[in-house]
């Protein structure tokens, strides 16, 4: 977890909101944009770190043996399992997308290609990304079905459009592991955003998939990163997803107070749009052009059987 971002001592009240994100990048846009300003406006401090977003971690937090934070921010396709394990607090009106009122939309983010520039001179794509005669080198995938079987299954020439219907099939679920298996001993796996960020960093893949904002990019032209590491990044096929905001169960009534208070301070134009000028996202309801959407219905009807299949075929001998 990177170091907190912490308001200065002596101006507030002697409250300080636990906040835990998804990646330093973003932890820091939001403690600029969002936890500065609410301390101004509330006199509230906030305390942003990161987490890995796993409801087995926020399990931990529930029960005390972790470190407890009162917000998370979560991918949407992890709502309907925390919050039906009574892992968050029923804070927010229930709808259709969100039935039992566990979640605040925060923004969404992409995942992307990042690669070495350095090595490959023009952004390659997915099936570039599996061509390893081509480009020999390791590759960094998230180790989770999440976007990992997606980005398999456009690697292996299913359309945006098609994927969902593909992997609810038995068939469509044996396609993306068979491919999968083409690139297995090249693969070198990351949980977290930092965690992927930090691979690209140290020369251990070539390739990678990454959330944007945490891809380590700088605009250094193609020939001089022969002499100094740069990354770029391919948007096309990229995996978009959305970031909610969770109460943690077990918080107090102060801090459920403070918690509600930020996320409406959060939700205001102005903040919004500090937030997306600090951190390429997008608007939670945004729908970009060429990306495929990441659907929550699939994976809340299907993420603990892909888990136990990934899980299962990670343990396989290669």
């Amino acid at each position: 977890m990177l170091p907190a971002h912490r308001a200065a001592a002596g101006s507030t009240r002697g409250r300080t909101l636990q906040i835990a994100t998804s990646d330093s990048a973003l932890a820091k846009a939001q403690h600029d944009a969002i936890g500065g300003p609410f301390l101004h406006n509330a006199h509230v401090a906030t305390r942003f770190e990161t987490w890995d977003g796993n409801p087995a971690t926020l399990n931990r937090m529930v029960a005390g043996s972790a470190h407890h934070c009162t917000l998370v921010l979560m991918e949407d396709t992890a709502f309907n399992t925390a919050c039906h394990s009574n892992l968050l607090v029923h804070a927010f009106p229930a709808g259709d997308a969100d039935p039992g009122g566990c979640r605040w939309p925060a923004l969404q983010t992409r995942t992307v290609l990042a690669w070495d520039r350095g090595q490959i001179d023009t952004p390659p794509t997915w099936s570039d990304f599996w061509d390893v005669a081509r480009h020999p080198g390791k590759r960094a995938l998230r180790r989770d079905p999440r976007t990992t079987l997606e980005i398999a299954l456009m690697a292996d020439g299913v359309a945006a459009q098609d994927v969902y219907a593909t992997l609810s099939t038995a068939d469509g679920v044996a396609r993306a592991f068979r491919k999968l298996n083409q690139i297995r001993p090249y693969l070198v796996w990351w949980q977290t955003p930092d965690d992927a960020a930090r691979i690209l960093n140290s020369g251990s893949a070539l390739m990678a998939s990454i959330p944007q904002g945490a891809a380590p990019v700088n605009p250094v032209s193609a020939s001089a990163a022969r002499h100094t590491r740069s990354f770029g990044i391919q948007t096309t096929q990229s995996v978009a997803q959305g970031l909610s905001w969770g109460i943690v169960a077990g918080s107090t009534p102060t801090e459920i107070a403070d918690a509600r208070d930020l996320l409406a301070f959060s939700d205001t134009p102005a903040i919004r749009a500090d937030l997306l000028a600090r951190y390429p996202a997008l608007p939670h309801d945004a729908r970009p052009d060429g990306v495929l959407q990441m659907d929550p219905d699939f994976w809340n009807a299907h993420i603990d059987s892909l888990q136990k299949q990934f899980g299962a075929w990670l343990d396989a001998p290669a």
